[in-house]
């Protein structure tokens, strides 16, 4: 989902011959503002790496994991019925 997020940043383009479709259609789905917003609320934890405090709820690496598994269910929440989750 993440590598999703980070290729729809840039100017959208043809997809190349032989693509997979549903990756291209996933792409259409993400939007510039929604990537801006989660790389800020990611910033906001205040780390960059791993050693930062695993238990504080609001900062480090601890509160950015919790963030990050929120979205992914929260996206995982949205497959259409009949679609394999994630």
């Amino acid at each position: 989902m993440a590598a999703a997020m980070l290729l729809s940043c840039g100017p959208r383009q043809a997809a190349p011959a032989g693509t997979d479709p549903v990756i291209v259609e996933t792409l259409k789905q993400v939007s510039e503002d929604s990537v801006k917003s989660y790389i800020s609320d990611l910033v906001g934890f205040h780390t960059r790496h791993t050693l930062s405090t695993q238990s504080d709820p609001k900062r480090g690496i601890g509160a950015a994991i919790d963030y990050l598994a929120a979205r992914c269910e929260a996206w995982a929440a949205t497959v259409p019925a009949g679609r394999p989750k994630p």
